[in-house]
């Protein structure tokens, strides 16, 4: 399956068109793909609502199939850019193509590895 398909299916998700017959028939993405699914479903979540801040530079990983790490930059226009992690579950099944398990800041952001040795 594209990006562009992705894409699709979780802007409409994330807009409150759920196509579930389609979600549920889509196998976890790689931990890149969740990455790119990641940024484009929370951007078109943030214009649909007026939001100015965007997810950048994700860097994700997937130990596990359908299951993800990944440490992000949260961004607005004239400020400086959040450092956060976050885990994830692929989840079609549900109302979001993926559950946010566990959130939250970090001192940093370079990288993954970068994201959690900030945390000590």
């Amino acid at each position: 399956m594209s990006i562009g398909k992705k894409t699709l299916v979780a802007t409409t998700l994330v807009l409150g068109i759920a196509p579930a017959a389609m979600a549920v028939r889509m196998p976890p993405p790689s931990a890149s793909g969740f990455a790119a699914l990641l940024v484009s479903s929370t951007t078109a979540y943030a214009r649909a609502h007026g939001e100015s801040r965007r997810i950048e530079r994700p860097h994700c990983v997937s130990p596990v199939r359908g299951h993800y790490m990944c440490s992000y930059e949260v961004r607005a226009p004239g400020d400086a850019a959040g450092c956060h992690l976050m885990q994830a579950r692929w989840t079609p099944e549900r109302a979001s193509l993926f559950t946010v398990t566990l959130a939250g800041r970090t001192r940093s952001c370079r990288s993954l590895q970068d994201a959690l040795h900030s945390l000590r």
